[in-house]
This record gives C-alpha cells, sequence and structure tokens, in this order.
C-alpha cells in the first residue's frame, strides 16, 4: 500500500464540516475497467481546473477460499491488490500515488475519503434495471454516505461554462447552492438555479412566490460571486429527477445537495441525487 502524509497547508475555505472549496486533495477511485479510466482522465482535467493534487484509490473485492465456506482469503485477495496495482500503475504511469485495500468497495471508497480528501471523482457505470438491482451503483453509494463532495462523471468535461445549481428552497439546501455558486465563480460560469415544483395546479399557484424565494437566495449570495457568474433563477413543474435532467442537457455541470433518506427510499427508489446521478448524461457534483 502506499500511502501520503495528510496535507498540512493552508486548508480551503468552508462549508459546514465536510466542504472545502476549492479542493485541494482529490481521491479517484479506480478500477480496470474502460469506464473507470475514463474517470481518471475527467480527474486529470479537474485537478487542473482546481490546481489540486490527485491520489488514486484501488479497492480489491475480497478473494473467497476455493472450499466455498464464504471465508476471505487474505493472501490471495493481498495478490489480487499486488497484480492490479501493477497494471494501474503500467496504464497511468509513474508519478501517481496509488492507494490500495481489500474489501467492501463502496465501504473502502468511503473510509478512504474522510482521510483529508476534499473531494471523490468517481466514473459511474451507468447500470439499470435488473444489473444495478443485483449489484447497485458504488457511485449512488458514495454520493448517499460520502462526507466530501463526490463528482460523478460519464464523459470527459473539459471546460465547464454553466453550471445547473437544483434547489428545494429548504434551509438544507442552501449549502450546496452556496458552493453550487463558489464553483462557478472559480470556473468563470454561469449559473443557474432551478426549483422544481412537484405539486402539480396548487403548486403553479404559488409561483410567484417561489420566484421570489429564489430571488432572494440570490441576493444572499456575495456581490462578486453574483458579478461573476450572472445568477439567474427557472422553474420547472414535474418529476424533479426527470426536469433536473432535462434541464441538465443545456449545462456543462450539475451541482445538488445529497440528501439523506429513509432506508426504504433509498433501497427502492432512491435519492433525488441517486436518481439523477443514474440517468443524467451531464456530470453532477454531489454536495454532502
Amino acid at each position: 500500500m502506499i500511502a501520503k502524509e495528510k496535507d498540512a497547508k493552508h486548508r480551503p475555505a468552508r462549508w459546514g464540516a465536510s466542504v472545502r472549496f476549492p479542493p485541494k486533495r482529490i481521491l479517484v477511485p479506480l478500477d480496470l475497467t474502460a469506464e473507470s479510466l475514463a474517470g481518471w482522465r475527467q480527474a486529470q482535467a479537474v485537478a487542473g481546473w482546481f490546481h489540486a493534487d490527485l491520489e488514486v484509490l484501488y479497492v480489491q473485492p475480497w478473494v473467497y477460499s476455493a472450499m466455498g465456506l464464504g471465508v476471505a482469503e487474505p493472501y490471495l485477495s493481498g495478490k489480487a491488490v499486488r497484480q492490479a496495482v501493477a497494471e494501474l500503475r503500467r496504464r497511468l504511469g509513474p508519478g501517481v500515488v496509488i492507494n490500495s485495500s481489500a474489501g467492501d468497495v463502496g465501504d473502502g471508497i468511503v473510509a478512504w475519503a474522510g482521510e483529508g480528501y476534499d473531494l471523490l471523482v468517481m466514473a459511474t457505470h451507468g447500470r439499470t434495471g435488473l444489473a444495478r438491482a443485483v449489484a447497485g451503483s458504488v457511485a449512488e453509494r458514495a454520493v448517499s454516505r460520502s462526507s466530501i463532495p463526490v463528482l460523478v462523471v460519464r464523459k470527459k468535461t473539459s471546460c465547464v461554462r454553466s453550471v445547473l445549481a437544483p434547489v428545494s428552497l429548504e434551509p438544507d439546501s442552501w449549502r450546496g447552492f452556496l458552493a453550487a455558486a463558489h464553483v462557478a465563480e472559480s470556473l468563470r460560469a454561469r449559473l443557474t438555479a432551478l426549483h422544481v415544483v412537484t405539486s402539480g395546479t396548487s403548486g403553479r399557484a404559488r409561483v410567484g412566490g417561489l420566484k421570489r424565494a429564489a430571488d432572494e437566495w440570490i441576493l444572499r449570495l456575495p456581490e462578486r460571486i453574483r458579478r461573476a457568474c450572472e445568477p439567474n433563477v427557472e422553474l420547472a413543474f414535474g418529476s424533479a429527477p426527470e426536469r433536473i435532467c432535462l434541464a441538465a442537457r443545456g449545462a456543462d455541470l450539475v451541482v445538488l445537495t445529497a440528501h439523506r433518506r429513509g432506508l426504504l427510499s433509498e433501497t427502492v427508489l432512491g435519492t433525488t441525487a441517486e436518481r439523477v446521478i443514474r440517468h443524467c448524461g451531464t456530470a453532477v457534483l454531489a454536495i454532502p
């Protein structure tokens, strides 16, 4: 295992206990799939945006005994880790810090993320239907459990000119909106706040009040941010994940707050953030 000492540099600005911006230390979980390695290329671009350091994490699922007793074999798992790390080093080139461990992939990523990193960058394999029900999505699990922001990508985005920030206008959504505004300011991108009204006709009757509430959020932003990213407000009606994914087609990056839900809703439906990640073709930055 190759580990790096915790960064002793000046820490970035914070919004709450887990969000530090701009990120200075980025963790990129990788396996040997093409989708995962595409995530590495995106992570390199992100590191360039923020002048951040990159580290790789490889988590080897436990290798179990051939006796069929359901017992993990540490020697076999360790051998698999060494082989995978060697192959990653060959593909990524020299000088890349590669951390490694064996165990549950989702648990391993979340545990490592808490060791002084500012951002997780992950590629999603885009599982749907039965494949997702059986195997789940490591990216979605990371979003629901990570203590730091998670950037989920499907394709490389070289330049961010527009940021979409879905907002619920509830108090716990403010931090995510503030983070989206800072991201937009840093990348010199235009910011759009999107509020989705899901209550049908009664919701439409409240459009004026909702628009004023969203405008008030924009006025709460520091003046320098308002000047830099020229924020505007959009309202939409219908299913929040569907409307967010539709609006995201005109944006380069979606920044949203990842709310925790009860066990049943997470298992059956998933949170709004997880459903957006599952279906959105645009990169999504989830703020815990």
